[in-house]
């Protein structure tokens, strides 16, 4: 009985924990503020790699947005797929670039070079699986001009087939370790960036001497957030529910794991210690639960059988409340976050040990190294 009780004292404090990590989603930064955007020069820098796959969206909701752009900047990372062509085809100019360094990771080396070929006074950095949604960009872009400083927008999670909506779980850790607790909910203590769209000034962006600064960095927007942090210049991070939307991994299985196995170990290590103990509190007491359920059905009874199912459902709920608001999870896909907890768990196990063996990570057919 002592046991049952030690756990569900745990399981409770645990699901109070998630409240505190992502408690702010409840009342998430909007697009609230509205500037003048009118004949600003701002250059939207976009690179690809093999994206032939992924990269209509995008083409089709710049097309529609009606706004007039100072330019839009595709930068080729040497794709040897149908990509090129498809930018093209919408009428839209693709940049080559020289082939990267070797001690250059291949999206910072195509960031850096589109800033360089960049003329406009701000940069939108964005990737090639997002969209706008509702006027987003121009939504974006009156809200960006009142701030001096970064703004980045976390994208709305698109999710199509079954198993990327185990990518939700990942994206509320990703947004909990870079935003940090409650407690720290502002500009100023933030611990990175979203790089699928982020915007910025020329100026505030050749003075930390850009994507060079981090050019060997697998998980670049964290380095680089954390370079804008380190100069002063603060980040406001903004929900894009309603504004801009993007589809991680439509390949499916295996290209989640890759991609998250590259990102997630590396998110952990340069996580806060007080957001990363809350956060492993919080994991730690969802995987408990199926213990609850052993113990009671085993020795403790009825009762204890019946407070089982309700943490159960309380953390279905909460995984719910939250998820809704960065991706397209229902409820009843929210009664397998029991599953998904494990998955992370997998995947962070394998990414952790990757980088304590130095593993090089296999991404879009190349092979990276870290030095994180």
């Amino acid at each position: 009985m002592e046991l049952f009780t030690l756990n569900e004292i745990l399981i409770i404090l645990g699901f109070f924990s998630g409240w505190i990590i992502l408690g702010k989603l409840l009342w998430p930064r909007t697009l609230i503020r509205k500037g003048s955007y009118s004949n600003q020069k701002v250059s939207i820098i976009i690179p690809v790699r093999n994206e032939e796959y992924r990269i209509a969206a995008l083409l089709e909701t710049l097309k529609q947005q009606g706004l007039t752009i100072w330019e839009i900047l595709f930068i080729d990372d040497d794709s040897d797929d149908g990509t090129a062509e498809l930018i093209k085809a919408a009428g839209f100019k693709v940049y080559s670039i020289p082939p990267k360094p070797a001690d250059w990771v291949g999206k910072t080396w195509a960031l850096w070079q589109g800033a360089k070929f960049a003329t406009g006074d701000y940069f939108l950095f964005l990737d090639a699986d997002v969209w706008f949604v509702n006027k987003g960009l121009e939504k974006i872009f009156s809200a960006c001009f009142p701030y001096k400083g970064v703004v980045t927008v976390f994208p709305y999670h698109r999710m199509i087939k079954l198993a990327e909506k185990a990518s939700i779980y990942f994206n509320l850790i990703t947004l909990a370790g870079e935003e940090g607790s409650i407690f720290n909910h502002s500009a100023k203590k933030q611990n990175g960036l979203f790089g699928p769209c982020f915007f910025c000034s020329r100026h505030d962006y050749f003075a930390i001497n850009g994507h060079e600064s981090v050019k060997n960095k697998i998980v670049e927007d964290l380095a680089i957030g954390q370079e804008f942090t380190k100069n002063k210049i603060d980040i406001f991070t903004i929900i894009g529910r309603g504004i801009v939307e993007f589809r991680m991994y439509p390949g499916g299985i295996k290209e989640m794991s890759l991609g998250w196995k590259k990102n997630i170990g590396i998110g952990a290590r340069k996580t806060k210690g007080f957001t990363l103990f809350l956060l492993i509190f919080w994991i730690t007491a969802q995987l408990l639960i199926p213990l609850s359920f052993v113990y009671a059905g085993l020795w403790a009874g009825k009762l204890f059988l019946g407070i089982s199912v309700l943490n159960y459902f309380l953390f279905t709920l909460q995984f719910w409340i939250l998820s809704r608001r960065i991706g397209n999870l229902n409820l009843p896909e929210a009664l397998f976050f029991l599953a998904m907890a494990l998955y992370f768990l997998y995947i962070y196990i394998q990414s952790t040990l990757m980088l304590a063996m130095q593993k090089p990570f296999l991404w879009k057919n190349r092979y990276i190294n870290s030095p994180d």
